[in-house]
């Protein structure tokens, strides 16, 4: 039979991109780069495992093992509360 299981209380640190909060960003996150595609800079995560793409809104997470996550706003609002 199955069991229920629930998280342990952690603390994160994050980082919500809104589109102009570019050296915020790059402070945060060393697994962050930009890259343009004609007129569109583009945000992507981790380029060596993952290389997502970050939305304006989305939060950079940094998990207990160092790695950099993105949530939406929804998600991460789902989780996550301030401390």
């Amino acid at each position: 039979m199955a069991q229920l299981f629930k998280t342990k209380p952690l603390m994160i640190e994050a980082v919500q991109w809104n589109g102009k909060n570019h050296l915020e960003v790059m402070d945060f996150c060393e697994t962050c780069y930009f890259t343009t595609h004609g007129h569109v800079k583009d945000l992507l995560i981790d380029p060596l495992e993952t290389n997502e793409v970050v939305c304006i809104n989305d939060f950079i997470v940094k998990t207990i093992t160092g790695k950099f996550v993105v949530y939406t706003p929804e998600a991460f609002i789902a989780t996550f509360e301030n401390a």
